[in-house]
């Protein structure tokens, strides 16, 4: 959503790989060549809808923070470095490929690391009052992580209503 935003900043269009976008003016387009027609109507609506809603409010949230590019590039090393997120998902820390604690010690590190950054950035530019933009770029990450594990769930959708038969991964 990030580069989204940054390229198409007044529209709902998103990025479904690294070359393809998607808004609610091509949804049509995007399900034409699918050989099942079942529930495409259905489909298209479902997919207007969570690009009007769900990528509107992320968008205009991302708006209204407006991060810099070092801000991004802080809540990208922070969104990499995240290991809840398999909590989210319902996973135990049993279900993760390391199954120790050695991924939390080097993840933890790294988050450490990056703030300790942003922090020093911060000061470089003279800013000395910034808990609350930092606050807001945890909001940020927070909603855009959230968007994207709902755009996750509008895949299985389309999978269970006969529509999408792209891969797992």
């Amino acid at each position: 959503h990030f580069c989204a935003q940054k390229i198409f900043p007044d529209d709902n269009r998103i990025f479904i790989s690294y070359t393809t976008t998607l808004s609610p003016d091509t949804v049509d387009v995007y399900l034409s060549d699918y050989t099942h027609k079942n529930n495409i109507a259905e489909a298209a609506s479902t997919i207007r809808n969570n690009l009007d809603t769900l990528v509107g409010s992320s968008k205009r949230t991302m708006r209204r923070i407006d991060p810099t590019d070092e801000e991004l590039l802080v809540l990208l090393a922070l969104s990499f470095w995240n290991t809840e997120t398999h909590l989210a998902h319902g996973l135990n820390r049993s279900d993760t490929p390391s199954g120790d604690d050695r991924l939390s010690l080097i993840a933890s590190s790294n988050r450490t690391a990056i703030m300790q950054e942003i922090h020093a950035y911060y000061s470089s530019k003279g800013v000395t009052d910034y808990a609350t933009r930092i606050g807001d770029l945890f909001c940020l990450l927070v909603t855009t992580e959230k968007v994207s594990s709902l755009i996750v769930e509008d895949i299985e959708l389309l999978r269970l209503m006969d529509v999408n038969h792209q891969p797992r991964f």
